[in-house]
C-alpha cells in the first residue's frame, strides 16, 4: 500500500491556575512524494506543529501562562549555579561542603560516607 497524504494535528491546553486555560492547535496535511518515507514526513510535521503551538501560547497575553511554559531556572541555594532535574535545593558536592564548614563533616568526607557507619 502506498501513503500519498498525511495529516498530523497538535494541540496543547495550559491551564492558567485560575479556573481558565488556554489552547492552542496547529493542523497540517502533506502529500507525499514518490521515494519518501511517510513516517518521517509525520515527524517533520509534528516537531513543526509542536514548535508552532508552544510558540504561540508562551507568546500568550496571560502572565501565568507564559510562566508554566517558561518556568524559572531552579538554582542552588549555597552556589547559585543552576540545578538538575534529580537535584533538591543544593548540589550534593555544595551540601558536603556546607556541612564540613559547619563542623558536621570532617574535611573531604561526605555525607554518604558518614552514614554507611550508621548500623540500621
Amino acid at each position: 500500500m502506498r501513503v500519498t497524504q498525511v495529516m498530523v494535528e497538535f494541540e496543547r491546553r495550559v491551564n492558567d491556575g485560575d479556573y481558565g486555560s488556554e489552547k492552542a492547535t496547529a493542523q497540517y496535511v502533506a502529500l507525499v512524494d514518490e521515494g519518501e518515507d511517510p513516517d518521517e514526513v509525520v515527524r517533520q510535521l509534528v516537531t513543526r506543529g509542536r514548535e508552532r503551538v508552544i510558540g504561540e501560547l508562551k507568546a500568550s497575553e496571560t502572565l501565568a501562562i507564559r510562566h508554566r511554559l517558561n518556568p524559572p531556572k531552579r538554582m542552588c541555594a549555597e552556589c547559585g549555579d543552576e540545578l538538575g532535574d534529580d537535584e533538591s535545593y543544593v548540589h550534593d558536592a555544595c551540601l558536603n561542603a556546607h556541612r564540613v564548614k559547619q563542623g558536621l563533616l570532617p574535611a573531604g568526607a561526605t555525607a554518604e560516607a558518614a552514614l554507611a557507619d550508621i548500623p540500621f
